[in-house]
């Protein structure tokens, strides 16, 4: 059967002198069509392995694409004859000399060979994503304390503007994450607050004594109760604190809250009451928060800009790059050495990419240096790409943009200079992954959301109808679950149960999965559960274990939120700090001793103290001496062995790990707990002390850095996944669920990064 995109399909294996962009939708075989256009530039003698970059996404589709290059490599050279099949057996023979890899890792290579022009040590390390935000809130926090400690000026002047630790931490790894972005930001003056909260005091004092009485309405409107926290703030506060201030003016700014008028004594005085306010909101108060917070960015940017330059110093100093470091390097290596680009371009003749809208703007920015035919230009901008050096396979629709970066300007800035330097943009539109009622679903309700004019606009791909190859089976399709009047947890904890219901009996009564070689009976292991967001994963995990589904959570909390861990963080901060009474008395109420409030109360009555180097009272409560016994064992392992070891004997100690291991989602819970020893292994082996180690964990519990949780499960083979959509990325399953549709966390931007086009 002709396929209705085959003229897209021949093109990728003729045109091999032209650049391409091949715009292909999910499941219309993205990676099959970069190895087939491989496969024909070695066939073709236009380029060896040696001279061929093929870049993906991740280390475990580059795994992927490499095992298929040479499968298609094989299946080429034994269809293949004369100097065709001499140049497909050279290729086998010297695969590995092909770069395949992540764009990372090629930033990497590059730097390996050329580090005198990049300024970089040789023998870098290169950090992963665990690693960079464990470095960089340890970072933080030191540089942090150390300008309390010299009294900075910079530092009493963001104190002075209310800004906190937690908000300034987030702001300094936000710009270490967008290091290549120029922060516009010029210093102001500190506005005076007073005239606006002035007016608003004079306009409160007008109307408070025409509020509605409680007898005349059922409840408080937005616009009432919005006045009423004016005033309790006004008698309630230091109004001279400009801080106090500042905050009286925020409540205050709310002018979309309209009163409800029926229920004020008089409805016109209740309407002109809102047209005064609404007038003082606009004129004063809201130009007012502007100019402070224009004050207040810029005192924490001069604040913070010195603290990026330090921590980029460090990590180049200490020859440790993270992601972003091996791409900035990179760019400026191409960017700013000609002929460390020419070389380059000769030794990589043609630069092939998988997932491509997953590129950052830094990532164009080498890509476009590798295969622009003017060394001498700097701008990337400029450059066109020579002819059938670059090819670029991606769905600007599959992207989760602001994930690792991507977007959607870049996107459409380097199809825009393929289609300038004369290449082709081809569509792959047939789809042999889903089934057809899941493809009119999708037609019909996504070109209302993918508009032209946000594509004009760039905030948005272009829609493309998928063109549906299977029929599918007739359960598959769009369900709608009925949950009226529940809570959005209440939603997830319904739907939980009836999909973990339904793959039980999909499994148990022979649900037949054909994977387009065979059909075969399903199993636990061609389920995957996708959620936009990981906060109810827990729910899905904990309906499949009610129905005795092994499962496999991947992309939630489940690290950062271990009750295991949290449990015997008081017994480690007891070890670290023998003076912190207030752990060790936690550790002693808590699961892992147990004591009452009144066992703890009769010990401290007969003279026990909560310190961990005292021996107990002899009439101590059993509980109470246990928990000091294992305290008094565990600061033994703290002083004569190393700290790894020593946590690793508290862990044993306590029973911690054997015990995740028997619980509820027991693989999850006892690989977290090796998790953590690993981190204290890690830190160990890099001089950190026992208290140092204790601390990182700590932090590590409320940070909001992605930890990968861990699941020790010796048969997780045939489980059902449950993902966070970010983890999803290039993964495929025979049957997919898309949970969690109650998601009730608000997205409204809060970041703007505005790229010069």
């Amino acid at each position: 059967m002709s396929l209705s995109d085959h003229a897209a399909r021949d093109s990728i294996a003729a045109d091999l002198d032209v650049s391409m962009m091949v715009e292909a939708a999910a499941g219309t075989g993205k990676t099959t069509s970069l190895v087939t256009r491989a496969v024909q530039l070695i066939r073709t003698g236009r380029c060896t392995v040696a001279s061929l970059a093929a870049i993906t996404f991740t280390v475990k589709a580059a795994a992927q694409l490499r095992e298929r290059f040479q499968e298609g490599l094989e299946k080429a050279f034994g269809n293949t004859w004369g100097h065709e099949r001499n140049r497909l057996q050279h290729a086998l023979h010297n695969l590995d000399r092909a770069f395949i890899g992540t764009t990372h890792a090629f930033c990497a290579r590059m730097l390996r060979e050329r580090p005198v022009e990049s300024s970089v040590d040789p023998d870098f390390e290169e950090l992963d994503e665990v690693q960079t935000p464990l470095m960089t809130e340890e970072f933080w926090w030191r540089w942090y304390e150390a300008q309390s400690i010299r009294g900075s000026e910079d530092l009493h002047k963001v104190a002075e503007a209310g800004v906190k630790a937690k908000l300034l931490r987030g702001a300094f790894i936000r710009l270490v994450e967008y290091a290549d972005v120029e922060i516009v930001s010029a210093r102001c003056g500190r506005p005076d607050l007073q005239p606006a909260v002035d007016a608003l005091l004079a306009f409160l004092k007008d109307c408070e004594g025409c509020f509605p009485d409680d007898t005349m309405r059922e409840a408080q409107d937005k616009f009432e109760k919005m006045l009423r926290d004016l005033v309790r703030k006004r008698d309630t506060t230091d109004l001279r604190d400009p801080l106090v201030q500042l905050s009286l003016l925020e409540t205050g700014d709310h002018a979309k809250t309209k009163p409800v008028q029926k229920n004020w004594p008089d409805k016109k005085q209740a309407k002109q009451f809102f047209e005064t306010y609404s007038d003082l909101v606009t004129r004063l108060v809201r130009p007012t928060l502007t100019a402070w917070r224009e004050y207040v960015h810029s005192v924490v940017i001069e604040f913070l800009t010195p603290a990026v330059r330090a921590f980029e110093a460090e990590r180049l100093q200490d020859g440790t790059l993270t992601f972003n470091d091996l791409l900035l390097r990179a760019r400026d290596l191409l960017r700013d050495h000609p002929a460390v680009r020419r070389y380059f371009q000769r030794r990589f003749t043609h630069v092939l990419v998988d997932e491509f809208q997953d590129t950052d703007p830094i990532q164009a920015e080498v890509l476009l240096y590798l295969t622009g035919a003017d060394v001498e230009e700097k701008d990337w901008r400029k450059l066109k790409p020579g002819e059938g050096s670059l090819f670029i396979v991606g769905d600007p629709k599959q992207s989760i943009y602001r994930f690792r970066r991507a977007d959607i300007t870049t996107y459409l800035t380097v199809k825009e200079l393929i289609q300038r330097a004369g290449g082709k943009i081809v569509q792959l539109t047939a789809n042999f992954r889903s089934t057809k009622p899941i493809c009119a679903f999708v037609n019909a309700t996504f070109p209302a959301l993918f508009t032209k004019d946000d594509v004009d606009a760039r905030r948005q791909a272009e829609h493309v109808d998928l063109e549906a190859q299977s029929e599918g089976s007739e359960r598959s399709g769009i369900y709608a679950l009925e949950t009226a009047d529940l809570r959005n947890e209440e939603v997830a904890i319904a739907e939980a149960r009836c999909v973990a219901r339904w793959i039980r009996r999909a499994v148990e009564s022979g649900l037949i999965i054909d994977d387009g070689v065979v059909q075969r009976p399903a199993n636990y292991g061609d389920f995957l559960l996708i959620s936009a967001v990981r906060h109810h994963l827990s729910f899905y995990a904990h309906a499949l274990e009610e129905e005795g589904i092994r499962y496999d959570v991947t992309g939630g909390d489940a690290f950062t939120k271990s009750k295991d861990l949290h449990q015997v963080m008081p017994l480690l901060r007891a070890v670290a700090d023998t003076d912190d009474s207030v752990a060790l008395a936690a550790f002693l109420r808590g699961p892992l001793c147990g004591a009452s409030d009144d066992a703890l109360y009769r010990f401290v009555k007969s003279g026990g103290k909560f310190f961990g180097y005292r021996a107990a009272p002899a009439d101590t409560d059993p509980a109470v001496a246990a928990g000091l016994a294992i305290v008094s064992e565990s600061l033994a392992f703290a002083r004569d062995l190393p700290p790894a070891a020593a946590m690793g004997r508290i862990f044993e100690r306590t029973g911690l790990t054997a015990f995740a291991a028997t619980a509820e989602q027991s693989g999850t819970r006892a690989g977290n707990t090796l998790l953590a020893l690993a981190i204290a292994r890690r830190e160990s082996a890099s001089g950190s002390s026992f208290a140092q180690i204790v601390d990182r964990l700590g932090e590590l519990m409320k940070t909001e850095a992605k930890i990968e949780e861990l699941n020790v499960d010796p048969e997780a083979a045939d489980v059902v996944r449950l993902m966070n959509l970010h983890q999803v990325k290039g993964l495929e399953a025979p049957v997919v669920f898309l949970i969690d549709p109650a998601d009730p966390y608000e997205r409204d931007p809060d970041l703007f990064v505005d790229l010069p086009r």
